[in-house]
């Protein structure tokens, strides 16, 4: 390495102070990001447009649509269902839920942030496990693996594959094709199942779970604590009923019969729909109304107004109506207004949108306290009323507390109804992408714009849902790539690279290359990994007369491979901390794992470039 440039020097103690900072975690990574484009520019290693030029690069811009993608499948559930399908099908078996979680996490990570599709599977994982007595550390981890593969599925699963890609266009070679990855994918994925079954779920702990499984309360532990399951019942209303073309208000189900209607069942086009009681929407033939009330009264208003008892809510239907309307307990605070009053005098249901059920006083129970009685401090009321009316609730702060609510809460699909419709981009985006109809980048802007527009994600919501820390810390470490190469850095890395291995056969050259990768990548995160080895990759290959798509692939998918470190990716970190693993977890299932993952990788490559 003689006659080193002071640039070369300076963009090397950058990229070192940087890495050292990855490692520490003193500083967050978008901040890491900031400060490198500041060195890079202040220093004389670029100018200012050069250093700024990562926020203009095509990757950023497909990376955002990414995270809108991926909203829109979230959104609409089309993810959630596809995890609870598995889920339900692989309840009997472990084996055979670990393979169908793996499969799932690995077919939906590519069009899913890894970290998303982690954050999806997990909770139905464990959900899973706990009614199944199953031991939890031995599916979480095989989860994040799946989804850590699935950026090796296609062009746009990953950040690091956008980079590469970038990268390649950079130094004037073909661009890879949107599947090229997808065998390496397709084939580490499978080992990995297969290792995990026969193998590595051994090293995770014993099948059966020795905790006591913490399942939070759910809508049916509600209505059991308030003794109301007897007391709800589904009638359709049949041909010649007053009740048709009446609202609410005007049947007075409550002042005749001392009965609560909580939910309106109607038959739709495209299946049933549940909605609130309301004055807007007058009671049709046909429609099953969800009622609360004694067993006699509910059967005289049966007799008097020509309604047919129905089965209970099970299954999907079940579903379908938690997906509109729910419940929660409420206090009522010490400085509460409504302290004194009744509801009758205070008007709840039109005040607040929802319906008071039942009182809870003094620990007890008693449906009668909800009529005549003052309410005291104290007091809990169980509601119910669509999700956003609850939710609304949280605004009364000074007359009451939310107390309790469901974990249903937390699986509304605001945009369900439009999982065909996500479904249909989706596909045309894969085939326009395939068949190189367009740039990619612009395929992604159509794609993000049309989810947007049709109202698949929420627009006032979406901006948060885009990870904007990783935003920037890719638009700062992009510029480090053009600093590598304009200050002769990569020049001398790949020369003495080059100098150490050019004497060896491929086979170990490709080795070599995806270890140091692997290695340089317990370090740094994925995108900065391939800023940094990439341009390497490349002039190695052009100085040792390899074709460069077979250096240039192997970097990207051991970008991929963070296996025995939780602090590589967040998808690990999050596995980690659900599961209660330990670092020896990772490196126990995870060295294996990575070998494997290089030996299939370099016999691909060879297979295909060599």
């Amino acid at each position: 390495m003689n006659n080193i440039s002071p640039d070369t020097l300076i963009t090397f103690a950058i990229f070192g102070v940087s890495a050292i900072l990855f490692v520490s975690n003193r500083l967050r990574s978008d901040l890491i990001g900031v400060l490198v484009i500041l060195a890079l520019s202040l220093s004389g290693v670029l100018t200012p447009d050069e250093a700024l030029a990562g926020f203009s690069n095509p990757v950023l811009i497909i990376l955002v649509c990414m995270f809108v993608v991926g909203e829109a499948v979230s959104n609409t559930g089309i993810a959630q269902r596809l995890a609870k399908k598995v889920a339900d099908v692989g309840h009997g078996s472990e084996a055979l839920l670990i393979t169908l979680l793996m499969v799932a996490a690995g077919f939906l990570g590519a069009f899913m942030n890894s970290t998303a599709t982690v954050a999806i599977f997990i909770p139905l994982a464990v959900s899973v496990c706990n009614e199944a007595d199953l031991n939890r550390k031995r599916l979480l981890i095989p989860i994040s693996i799946a989804a850590l593969v699935s950026g090796m599925m296609t062009l746009v699963a990953s950040t690091q594959n956008l980079i590469s890609n970038q990268l390649v266009i950079s130094y004037n070679l073909e661009p890879i094709d949107f599947f090229e990855f997808t065998p390496f994918g397709l084939c580490i994925l499978s080992a990995a199942i297969l290792y995990t079954l026969f193998f590595g779920r051994r090293l995770l702990g014993p099948q059966e779970c020795s905790e006591t499984p913490n399942r939070g309360m759910r809508t049916s532990d509600l209505i059991k604590k308030y003794d109301l399951h007897d007391k709800m019942r589904r009638y359709q209303i049949q041909p010649g009923s007053s009740l048709i073309g009446l609202n609410v208000f005007q049947a007075r189900l409550r002042e005749n019969f001392d009965l609560d209607l909580l939910a309106v069942e109607k038959t739709r086009l495209r299946g049933r729909q549940f909605i609130k009681p309301c004055v807007e929407t007058p009671f049709q033939e046909g429609d099953i109304l969800l009622l609360v009330g004694e067993v006699e009264d509910l059967k005289t208003a049966a007799e008097k107004k020509k309604l047919q008892a129905c089965s209970r809510l099970h299954g999907e239907v079940r579903q379908a109506m938690l997906q509109e309307i729910g419940a929660a307990e409420i206090l009522i605070g010490p400085d509460s207004s409504l302290i004194g009053q009744t509801l009758k005098q205070i008007q709840f249901r039109r005040r607040y949108d929802v319906t008071v059920i039942s009182v809870r006083r003094g620990g007890k129970t008693d449906r009668d306290l909800k009529t005549d009685h003052r309410l005291r401090f104290g007091d809990t009321l169980l509601v119910c009323g669509a999700w956003t009316d609850i939710l609304n609730l949280m605004d009364e702060r000074v007359n009451f507390v939310l107390l309790n609510m469901p974990r249903e809460s937390c699986e509304v699909l605001p945009a369900r109804h439009k999982a065909p419709l996500v479904v249909a981009i989706l596909t045309t985006m894969i085939l326009c992408m395939a068949f190189e109809v367009l740039p990619t980048v612009l395929i992604a802007m159509l794609v993000g714009l049309s989810l947007m527009l049709t109202g698949c994600v929420n627009l006032k919501k979406i901006y948060r849902k885009i990870s904007w820390q990783s935003i920037i810390l890719i638009g700062g470490m992009l510029p480090m790539a053009t600093a590598l190469d304009k200050s002769g850095a990569s020049d001398a890395i790949s020369a003495n690279w080059t100098a150490l291995v050019h004497a060896w056969p491929p086979i170990a050259i490709l080795f070599a290359l995806f270890f140091l990768t692997a290695a340089v990548g317990l370090f740094l995160p994925a995108s900065a990994t391939a800023v940094l080895i990439i341009p390497i990759a490349i002039e190695a290959a052009l100085d040792i007369g390899m074709p460069p798509h077979a250096l240039i692939m192997t970097t990207t998918i051991a970008c991929a491979c963070p296996f025995i470190s939780p602090y590589s990716a967040p998808a690990n970190l999050l596995a980690m901390e659900t599961g209660g693993y330990e670092l020896k977890d990772f490196i126990r299932i995870g060295t294996p794992l990575l070998f494997m993952a290089a030996t299939i990788t370099v016999f691909l490559v060879q297979y295909l470039y060599l």
